[in-house]
């Protein structure tokens, strides 16, 4: 036990060594100890050349980590045999083409369940980086379960890497959500951090070369010994081999190459091929190992011995201890005496702890993300999902806002346009749409709203309207008005859209909003239904509906009002119902006038006739007037009688015209005013 422990510090002296005297190779940065794993050479830095990619079972930083998506999984889609390639070719432009893959499986067998560290998931269209659900069966269980302290980092906007902080050994990881554009997605198995780091080992078995304990970690894992690639101690009692890290990693798992089992024919010689007269068993030397792990206080943490009856070409171990503690040391021992201990390579798969970085895990994070940085840039990439702060992501996004650093608006989709802010899922219902969270699926075109939950007004064309606003975008039916043909036409206007106005004839310019039909009728003069044409002749008012005085000659009259257009010899008025009457004396009777009394009687008779009632007026008679008639005797009875009444009842009815004044006097005065005005003028006398 005493010269294990002068192994370990040994170790540590030359870890101390190697860190005060760095390789020449190395730059500033001590990126300097990688294993090419480009699928031509590496350039100088350790990258690919341009238009080359990663051997197929690495991704990421300089190709080193190993990808668990194309190694020792099953894969399983849904629906069932979906071609799944372009998600494991390497190559981020080949992308998914069919939109009903829903998820992606990939399966382990229960005894050799692997480590969850991070994924990593590329995109075609960034929004969608969200979108896509991570699920995984724990060692031991049948239930799915997600990550619970996970913690996400940006590589840029298509590229999303999701780590895993749980400390979880899982069977399955299922991928699922929205796939459509889903390009590429790896799991992480980690980098072999035990490349070119500080071998040493209990003692060297030299022939023609010494096979000393860093042939272990060259990066070469030919399992033919003869090939020059494997340490070897000399047999002893529980020869070791020790591999002392420069800084301390989480180490997930260990690949042991054993060394291969050889033939030999009678003489002895070793042959690679052809006929052998029988095998060497070289790889039963390694059966029953045990294996220690410490941490950088030289504190044991985990411990494994192999259980097999023979020796495996190849040894896969989980070391669940170190995935919760640092490893800086670790130990393969044989137990027991005349032991040979020999291995052609050894692969320690992990990573720097939170808050370091750089190949040996040496450099600490910025203080802006003191422990959440790139483990192999150093960079501060870490984002939130659904707050806007990071790294400490406590602000979350404002309404509207979702996505990484609520950088993303939420779809127009959602009811509200409120989406949650960590998926962009529309939890509130899609506006316009019938799938949520979704909302992906339109609605029919006679449903719109929330969830599509609303009919399209029964006044829209063909019942079609638009999804979102319920607008009738293929118009209105006739009589209702846009956008959503709720509201029948405002007064006055009709037809389709109300795009019509309708006739100033319709009374008080009302109409049926449909057909443009004057439903209240038609202004004077004008005929229902539409009051566009004219009254029939002998009719006329509102809907013309009276008819014409039947004393209009012919029945005749305006369409508006009703006034004869003629009246019959005689007769005059609005209907003709006023008749003329003329009062015309003989010289006879001029003679007997012109008297003592005539001019008494006369001024008489227009003061208090003409100007007091301003109905009859005296004409005398003009013998240079050939052309009137004289009235017959019964005439002027009649005439004598209505004057009579007239005087009885104070009242004469001023529509009448008795008689037109002939004096030539009087013959610029044609009416009662002008008559009494004559009288004034001449200053007769007055009563």
């Amino acid at each position: 036990m005493g010269n294990f422990f002068l192994l370990i510090m040994f170790g540590l002296y030359l870890d101390l060594g190697s860190l005060q005297e760095p390789s020449k190779s190395c730059d500033v940065r001590d990126f300097c100890q990688y294993k090419c794993q480009c699928n031509k050479d590496c350039k100088d830095d350790f990258q690919c050349s341009e238009n080359d990619k990663c051997k197929r079972g690495w991704f990421g930083y300089r190709c080193q980590y190993q990808d668990w998506a194309v190694s020792g999984a099953t894969v399983f889609t849904e629906p069932s045999g979906r071609r799944t390639e372009w998600m494991t070719d390497q190559d981020d432009n080949t992308c998914n083409n069919e939109e009903d893959l829903n998820s992606v499986t990939w399966r382990w067998e229960p005894s050799k369940a692997i480590p969850l560290t991070w994924t990593r998931l590329t995109v075609s269209k960034p929004h969608s980086l969200l979108n896509v659900t991570l699920q995984f069966t724990k060692e031991g269980t049948s239930e799915k379960s997600s990550c619970v302290n996970e913690t996400l980092a940006e590589v840029n906007n298509n590229t999303l890497d999701r780590r895993c902080n749980d400390d979880v050994m899982i069977t399955s990881l299922t991928l699922s959500g929205n796939l459509s554009s889903l390009c590429s997605f790896y799991i992480s198995g980690g980098r072999n951090i035990a490349y070119k780091q500080n071998a040493s080992q209990s003692s060297v078995y030299t022939d023609s070369k010494e096979y000393t304990a860093d042939l272990a970690v060259d990066g070469n894992n030919n399992s033919n010994f003869y090939a020059g690639s494997c340490s070897h101690t000399k047999e002893e009692t529980s020869p070791s081999w020790t591999l002392t890290l420069q800084s301390s990693y989480f180490i997930h798992r260990l690949i042991l190459y054993n060394r291969e089992n050889e033939r030999k024919n009678s003489q002895n010689s070793f042959y690679t091929d052809g006929q052998a007269d029988q095998w060497t068993g070289y790889a039963e030397r390694l059966r029953g190992f045990v294996l220690d792990t410490y941490d950088m206080n030289l504190t044991k943490i985990g411990f494994y011995q192999d259980n097999n009856e023979s020796g495996l070409p190849i040894y896969h171990i989980n070391i669940k201890e170190s995935m919760k503690t640092a490893v800086k040391v670790f130990t393969l021992r044989l137990l027991g005496n005349t032991k040979i201990l020999t291995l052609c390579e050894v692969e320690a798969f992990g990573e720097c702890p939170s808050g370091r970085w750089s190949l040996p895990c040496s450099k600490r994070c910025p203080a802006s993300c003191p422990d959440t940085c790139d483990r192999d840039t150093g960079a501060c990439n870490s984002i939130c999902i659904g707050y806007s702060n990071p790294p400490q992501c406590n602000t979350v996004c404002t309404s509207g806002k979702w996505g990484i650093n609520c950088r993303y608006n939420c779809s127009n989709r959602c009811a509200m346009a409120i989406c949650n802010v960590e998926t962009g899922w529309c939890d509130q219902g899609c506006h316009g749409y019938s799938d949520p969270p979704y909302c992906s699926s339109v609605c029919s075109s006679d449903r719109w709203g929330v969830n599509c939950s609303l009919r399209c007004s029964e006044h829209c064309h063909n019942h079609t309207c638009n999804p979102v606003s319920g607008e009738c975008h293929r118009g209105c039916k006739p009589g209702y008005l846009l956008p959503d043909c709720t509201m029948e036409c405002p007064k006055g206007q009709w037809g389709v859209n109300c795009t019509s106005t309708c006739s100033e004839n319709c009374f008080n310019k009302l109409c049926n909003p449909k057909e443009g039909s004057c439903d209240f009728g038609c202004v004077e003069g004008f005929q229902t239904p539409d009051c566009l044409q004219n009254c029939f002749s002998g009719t006329y008012g509102r809907n013309c509906s009276y008819n014409c005085s039947s004393l209009c000659v012919n029945e005749e009259c305006d369409p508006v009002n009703g006034a004869c257009n003629r009246c019959p010899t005689g007769f005059k008025g609005h209907a003709c119902e006023l008749k003329i009457f003329r009062v015309e004396f003989t010289s006879f009777g001029i003679g007997i006038a012109v008297g003592s009394g005539a001019i008494f009687v006369v001024v008489l008779v227009v003061q208090l006739i003409l100007c007091n009632t301003g109905v009859l007026l005296w004409r005398p008679r003009s013998r240079f007037a050939p052309d009137e008639t004289n009235l017959q005797l019964e005439e002027a009875h009649t005439y004598d009688q209505i004057l009579k009444k007239a005087h009885r009842d104070g009242e004469v009815n001023a529509g009448y015209e008795t008689s037109v004044l002939t004096s030539p006097d009087w013959t610029e005065y044609s009416t009662a005013e002008s008559v009494c005005a004559y009288v004034n003028a001449k200053q007769l006398p007055q009563l």
